[in-house]
């Protein structure tokens, strides 16, 4: 019942999908504009994968990056693999065809969640990462502001009860008034404690989504039209920055090269140009995502000062440690935009 290597699905119909999918990626890429594109998408996915795995379909249809097909059908064939083990033994157990058929609904009911988590784990688990980082932040800040307001509230609670007291002898004068006053206050300050406390756990959540942040591995493809160069980064952010700023550098090695080249007719001046042309486009690129890294380390920075740790935090150290780390990657991006 079970095919080999990919669950219910046999390595056939594997090819065929991938095979559909190119062909797929490929049309839409050769339509000009995301107007164009949007109106003859399901004429293409009709047409290009009609012999194809609802899988296959599906991906293509809730996938609107074009370059991210192939890894979000790929995680969703392993999503369907790994349901396909979880529920073998029971599947034995029952007539093959209704096996089949219940498989495969369990499948497609849950392939929009199993689209969604194959994108945060395998196609763009640092994005999510980083918008995680975002939203606990904006929490605590939330959080916060409310703080102050309770606070606020509380100070001027205080200033109306001082206004029951004599300002000569200190003693409360107007005691029906001075009591009401004192009941709103300890419900005030019952519920600032309670706030002050949901605000320090938004802080620690912060710091925490801030760690995964920069933890999180994950694979950039960057290519440059002009350069015909492409190229794959791999790790964390920090892995991500230096790999590229190697790159970047390098380049101009390699115009030093093309220089001293053209200068000993060794090539001609339309190809000094074009390749002069193409090194300055992949340095575009490079900077463009370089710089994109720089402006996720200063927004980091922000976050970890703004939900510090305390000695006596439980992750005090780490945090120490991270606010380092941090600080030389800035310096070193800091170094890069100033060569």
């Amino acid at each position: 019942m079970f095919k080999k290597a990919t669950g219910f699905m046999d390595s056939a119909q594997v090819e065929k999908d991938t095979a559909a999918l190119q062909n797929y990626i490929q049309q839409m890429k050769n339509l000009e504009g995301d107007a164009a594109r949007a109106a003859q998408k399901q004429d293409l996915i009709n047409e290009t994968l009609k012999d194809s795995s609802k899988i296959a379909q599906d991906v293509a249809r809730n996938t609107n990056n074009l370059d991210d097909v192939m890894k979000v059908y790929t995680a969703s064939t392993k999503t369907a693999t790994n349901v396909a083990k979880a529920f073998k033994t029971t599947l034995l157990g029952i007539g093959k065809t209704i096996g089949i058929a219940i498989l495969a609904s369990i499948v497609v009911a849950g392939l929009s969640k199993g689209l969604q988590w194959a994108d945060e784990k395998w196609v763009h688990p640092y994005e999510r990462a980083r918008d995680k980082a975002a939203e606990m932040s904006q929490a605590h800040e939330e959080a916060t502001q409310k703080v102050e307001e309770l606070t606020k509230q509380i100070d001027e609670l205080k200033a109306k009860m001082d206004e029951c007291r004599s300002t000569t002898t200190g003693d409360i004068v107007d005691q029906k008034s001075y009591d009401a006053l004192e009941q709103q206050r300890k419900q005030l300050q019952t519920n600032l404690e309670l706030k002050q406390k949901l605000a320090e756990e938004d802080a620690n959540k912060a710091r925490e989504a801030v760690y995964d942040q920069q933890n999180t591995n994950q694979g950039v493809y960057l290519y440059s039209p002009g350069y015909h160069h492409a190229e794959t980064y791999d790790g964390n952010q920090s892995d991500r920055a230096k790999e590229m700023m190697d790159d970047y550098i390098s380049t101009f090695e390699e115009e030093k090269k093309l220089e001293q080249d053209f200068a000993n007719n060794k090539i001609l001046k339309f190809a000094y140009d074009s390749r002069k042309k193409d090194l300055e486009d992949w340095r575009k690129v490079l900077r463009t995502n370089i710089k994109a890294i720089g402006d996720d380390y200063t927004t980091e920075m922000n976050t970890l000062l703004n939900n510090a740790a305390y000695e006596g935090s439980e992750d005090y150290d780490e945090y120490q440690e991270r606010i380092k780390n941090l600080s030389d990657d800035q310096q070193s991006y800091i170094n890069f935009v100033n060569l």
